[in-house]
């Protein structure tokens, strides 16, 4: 066996582990897509960037103030397309009704805000337990 410092494995070994990169497998492939929330006025827009993916494939669920986007994109691999998947906790509590709108690789969901979500409360020292570390 001939030693190629330049071959595939070789970098792929020595890199990968030294900066823990692994290649997801043809099958397995699962995307978070970037993601972008804004509220201007009274309105929740939400911005998810699709590449490749069809307006067809799009599927939006929304379950409380938690929303569900899921695409395909047919450019990844003939036999495996990819796929897209992202849970987005919405910071407001918005009517179901919406309007969206795919271009280029961008979905933008419009939202009408319904209510705000109340506040976390502060947990106070009475109420909690403290445990001494020994």
């Amino acid at each position: 066996m001939i030693f190629d410092p330049f071959g595939d494995d070789f970098f792929k070994d020595l890199f990968g582990e030294m900066f823990n990169i692994s290649r997801p497998k043809i099958g397995e492939e699962h995307t978070t897509p970037l993601t972008e929330t804004l509220i201007i006025g009274k309105e929740l827009i939400v911005l998810v960037e699709l590449p490749g993916a069809k307006k067809e494939s799009i599927k939006i669920e929304l379950r409380g103030n938690m929303l569900r986007i899921k695409a395909t994109a047919d450019f990844y691999h003939a036999s495996q397309p990819k796929e897209y998947v992202q849970n987005i906790q919405l910071p407001v509590k918005v009517d179901k009704k919406y309007s969206k709108t795919f271009h280029n690789g961008i979905l933008e969901l419009k939202f009408k805000i319904k209510g705000w979500l109340p506040k976390p409360r502060a947990v106070e020292e009475e109420e909690s337990d403290i445990i001494p570390i020994k």
